[in-house]
């Protein structure tokens, strides 16, 4: 795809991830409440029933929606042509993409860490082999085409999970009782998740007010790097979120604070690690997928260290949802939103899309600090100790945006991250306590296996 073509696709997800609000709104009670159903009895019952009533009532709103202004939507994403099949692609794409999401959430609750973290990956990989078939000729390669493509990969998974809990889904018992309390404990997360939808894209919109399509092209493909490495984060909530939710539920909160402060900076620093090994080599890896794409590597370098700024508050979504501080999470998360909107405004015309990557920063290092001191006042628990562990990635982004000669980059870069891994060390990050909680801990055993290689004499 060209940069035009990217940013046109970009602005359909853009579109589309406002109908997947809508539906998927409620995923983040799954875990709650399927990790309380779950202790009471061997389903998932009524939490599935109430689940599934509100993502159909939620559906037939936003397909309503979608009909009534279909050709404003179509014409705003830059479509040659609004027939049948283009139509389609933004329902569908929607239903099966929050489905999939909701669906996930079971596998997460149930502890099935290895089931959670293989779908996503099996999307991808039907993707590639799509796509693989679209540039060999077998499949034209236009935008539409591309699209079908994620969509299809989107429907090709959906049937596992359902399979999978088939018979702990059913049989139905919508409770309204039940309901009631998940729309009261997702209701403000409705709001959050809006606020994280304009966080998400409201780069793009003033990129694409302000510039062209080919920087919205850019920047898209920037941003989607950006996603995919905030997986890291991502993934340590996912370990240690049904962790947090058990201790609080069996009322050991004493012992969950000291398991999150002994492992928060763990987990910060092991990810910062990583991210400055992607800031050694943040030019080469946008090379990949063009020359035109290294013009702006500036930009990438700064949103690969805004998910360090992530990582400081893995915590936090986890802290939140188990102590029903939805509403507080809602206030940092608008709060958040406002913040990069006006940045966007002041910095895109004057800085271009690097001016939106430092408006993201800036929000989500607010954001951060506010949910942080939120969490110590309403919880006792502490989770500032993730700070000083960003340093190598922040050094690192220095190196990396100032060197432009390859060695001498992986040289300066390499001997930073062993400084401060040495100094980790000495103030006792990596200490033996810190190593029983994560034997503890059910991860794939490849990984166990090196995170527990950092912990050795």
């Amino acid at each position: 795809l060209s940069p035009a073509d990217y940013g046109r696709l970009n602005l359909f997800f853009m579109v589309t991830s406002l109908g997947s609000i809508l539906l998927g709104w409620t995923q983040s009670a799954v875990v709650r409440f399927g990790k309380e159903e779950m202790l009471e009895r061997e389903g998932f019952q009524k939490t599935f029933s109430s689940i599934l009533f509100l993502f159909l009532i939620n559906f037939s709103v936003a397909l309503a929606l979608f009909l009534a202004f279909r050709g404003k939507v179509i014409n705003y994403v830059g479509f040659t042509h609004s027939g049948f099949s283009v139509v389609l692609l933004f329902p569908l794409y929607c239903f099966f993409s929050s489905a999939n999401q909701i669906l996930l959430r079971f596998f997460q609750t149930d502890g099935k860490f290895s089931l959670y973290s293989f779908l996503p990956p099996l999307s991808r990989v039907i993707q590639i082999v799509l796509l693989a078939l679209a540039f060999s000729g077998a499949i034209r390669g236009e935008l539409t085409s591309i699209l079908w493509i994620i969509t299809v990969a989107e429907i090709a998974i959906f049937p596992v999970p359902v399979l999978f809990y088939i018979r702990r889904f059913l049989p139905l018992k919508l409770s309204s009782s039940w309901t009631k309390e998940i729309l009261l404990f997702a209701a403000p997360l409705f709001l959050s998740s809006v606020s994280g939808y304009i966080l998400n894209f409201i780069d793009i919109f003033i990129i694409n007010h302000f510039l062209s399509k080919d920087m919205v092209g850019y920047y898209s493909l920037y941003y989607k790097l950006f996603e995919y490495l905030a997986l890291i984060p991502s993934l340590t909530i996912s370990i240690t979120y049904p962790i947090y939710t058990t201790l609080h539920l069996e009322k050991k909160d004493n012992l969950l604070k000291q398991y999150i402060e002994r492992i928060n900076p763990v987990f910060v620093f092991a990810g910062s690690t990583v991210l400055g090994i992607v800031l050694m080599f943040h030019r080469e890896i946008l090379s990949i997928f063009g020359s035109q794409f290294t013009a702006n590597s500036g930009t990438f370098a700064i949103l690969v260290f805004v998910v360090a700024l992530r990582l400081i508050g893995h915590p936090v979504s986890p802290v939140f949802s188990t102590h029903k501080l939805t509403k507080q999470a809602m206030y940092a998360t608008v709060i958040m939103s406002i913040a990069n909107i006006i940045l966007d405004f002041l910095l895109v015309p004057c800085l271009g899309i690097t001016g939106a990557a430092v408006a993201t920063g800036i929000s989500f290092l607010l954001a951060t600090s506010i949910c942080i001191s939120l969490i110590k006042k309403h919880t006792g628990i502490s989770v500032w100790n993730g700070y000083p562990q960003i340093l190598p990635a922040l050094l690192v982004l220095l190196v990396a945006v100032s060197v432009d000669n390859l060695p001498v980059r992986i040289i300066l870069s390499a001997l930073l991250l062993a400084l401060f891994y040495t100094i980790a060390k000495r103030d006792g990050i990596f200490g033996e306590d810190t190593r029983y909680i994560l034997e503890k801990i059910d991860m794939p055993a490849p990984v166990k296996s090196l995170v527990l290689k950092f912990f050795q004499p």
